[in-house]
């Protein structure tokens, strides 16, 4: 009988460490991992630069300025930008021999613009004309080791109203088609990109940038810092990202993403020297404008949804700020 109670007890001191160890088990849970899968949004950026940049290269033709800013050659550079050929409404820039360009860009290949009026009554033959239609030809184009191609017409319209006030109304357009952009080196990185965007010049109402008389050329960029333009741009795009897989990108009118022509991170290309004597050097500024304000949505395959910060008016660099299920991370961009 003893041995029976001796028995029992030991049975009831074992079920009762078993219960406090129960209660004792850890019941911590591992941290999620936090997700950061950042260069797809990085790829998708740069695909919406590069639609940017061409369509203010074709903006500079479309106000007849075939000879400055980013039509120019930066100093030391190998390559050259022959005199524009225009023939009837068409007008063709050559870019030889990977010539780096005034916004630091190396580009080869050609770009032709083709323009009309819609409709024929407005008249309309410059970029600043409501009614002004250009569609956008690339032929071997190549930009920093990327080559760029048209797959659906790379079309601009002016929308602004015919009889638009210029000290009080904005110049606006759109623009949209379809690129391929396929990375030289590596295939795997090759990104396709199709837009249909808005483009807001927001200081247009500045007699400076643009005149009251509707005559001149906008002044995209001036050496008075207060003339430069600065650009709204609004819309969306979709395609697929450099792994293959597809996305979408979306810009809300509430924050547009802001080019400013005052802001250049990279400061200096190049010096000028005359051949007077004593030679007179001056400064090479850079034309290359980021995108330095605005917010934009970007999602791709199964990845959560990113929100893209470009930053406040002010800020002037080549950085976003990707948050991802409320976790914020500073990004530096491809240029």
């Amino acid at each position: 009988m003893k041995m029976k109670k001796v028995i029992l007890g030991c049975s009831v001191l074992a079920a009762t460490a078993l219960f406090i160890t129960g209660c004792n088990k850890d019941k911590t849970v591992a941290e999620p991992v936090q997700d950061t899968e950042f260069q797809s949004t990085k790829d998708v950026i740069y695909a919406n630069t590069v639609a940017a940049d061409i369509e203010q290269i074709a903006a500079y033709m479309g106000e007849g300025q075939l000879l400055t800013k980013y039509l120019q050659p930066a100093p030391g550079s190998s390559g050259s930008i022959p005199p524009p050929v225009t023939s009837g409404n068409s007008i063709t820039v050559v870019f030889s021999n990977s010539v780096t360009c005034r916004d630091g860009k190396k580009r080869d290949g050609s770009i032709t613009v083709v323009y009309a009026s819609s409709p024929v009554s407005y008249s309309a033959n410059a970029m600043r004309d409501p009614g002004y239609v250009a569609t956008v030809y690339l032929n071997n184009f190549w930009q920093d080791g990327w080559t760029v191609s048209v797959v659906d017409p790379f079309i601009i319209q002016n929308v602004t109203a015919l009889n638009y006030a210029p000290g009080t109304d904005k110049l606006k357009w759109t623009f949209k088609g379809k690129l391929a952009i396929n990375n030289v080196a590596d295939a795997s990185k090759n990104m396709t990109w199709e837009g249909n965007m808005t483009k807001l010049l927001a200081n247009s109402t500045n007699s400076n940038v643009l005149a009251t008389s509707k005559l001149l050329p906008i002044a995209w960029s001036s050496t008075i810092v207060a003339n430069n333009a600065k650009i709204e741009y609004g819309g969306s795009s979709k395609g697929i990202t450099a792994n293959g897989t597809a996305y979408t990108f979306s810009i809300t009118e509430e924050t547009p993403l802001v080019r400013d022509y005052n802001c250049s991170p990279d400061k200096v290309l190049g010096v000028n020297t005359t051949t007077t004597n004593p030679p007179v050097v001056t400064p090479v500024y850079s034309e290359w404008h980021p995108f330095v304000s605005g917010v934009a949505s970007f999602t791709t395959g199964s990845l959560a949804p990113r929100l893209v910060d470009f930053g406040v008016a002010g800020d002037c660099d080549n950085a976003v700020k990707i948050t991802i299920k409320g976790v914020e991370t500073p990004v530096d961009l491809m240029k």
